[in-house]
């Protein structure tokens, strides 16, 4: 049979890709509405130790963040705000309402300067433990 007389010609051959493409960005919108964005404020003037037996975190959620400067001075997640004993409890109160409303079990992240001393983080670990948050987190650097 020669192609002059084939039933099929080369335009019918030729697939519309536009349904495809609009599928595409549906599935890429609807991903991006779907995604949690989760961000990681550092305070910049808390130098973490080091951990031979670190391990990175795969568990974001729930996390309250609590920085430990070398003077012993508390700040909040992303060193705005200096803590004291009452700003502290408040802090983490409001914390973990936050995380109970998302459904989501609030953890301790304490971050201690290296030159810190425990004394520090053992105030801000009753704090937490007052509140009922059983689980903490000790941030530090794996070595190099």
């Amino acid at each position: 049979m020669s192609r002059k007389n084939s039933p099929l010609n080369e335009e019918d051959a030729t697939m519309d890709m536009s349904p495809m493409i609009d599928m595409v960005f549906l599935l890429l919108v609807f991903f991006l509405v779907n995604a949690n964005m989760i961000s990681v404020k550092i305070d910049k003037n808390v130098k973490t130790p080091a951990g031979s037996n670190s391990k990175p975190q795969l568990l974001v959620e729930g996390r309250i963040v609590v920085n430990i400067r070398s003077d012993g001075s508390i700040y909040n997640e992303d060193g705005s705000q200096r803590l004291d004993t009452e700003g502290l409890k408040s802090y983490i109160t409001e914390r973990k309402a936050f995380f109970e409303n998302k459904r989501e079990r609030p953890r301790l992240h304490l971050r201690g300067d290296k030159s810190a001393v425990f004394r520090y983080s053992q105030k801000v670990m009753a704090a937490a433990g007052a509140q009922g948050i059983d689980e903490v987190m000790f941030a530090v650097v794996m070595p190099k």
